[in-house]
């Protein structure tokens, strides 16, 4: 997952009209803390990701 995110932060700049949605998989998954591993990337544009829960 970082990776995908990671890439999609720097292949996407101010002028883009681009967004992020991870759903289902990493969404719901009670041994993972989404928002620790999101922080951690230390995104440029992390208001670019939309988190769906299940």
């Amino acid at each position: 997952m970082a990776e995908l995110v990671q890439a999609f932060d720097s292949e996407f700049g101010d002028r883009d009209d681009a967004l992020l949605v991870l759903a289902g998989l990493y969404a719901g998954r009670a041994d993972l803390d989404l928002g620790s591993e999101l922080r951690a990337l230390r995104l440029r544009r992390p208001d670019r990701l939309k988190i769906v829960p299940r």
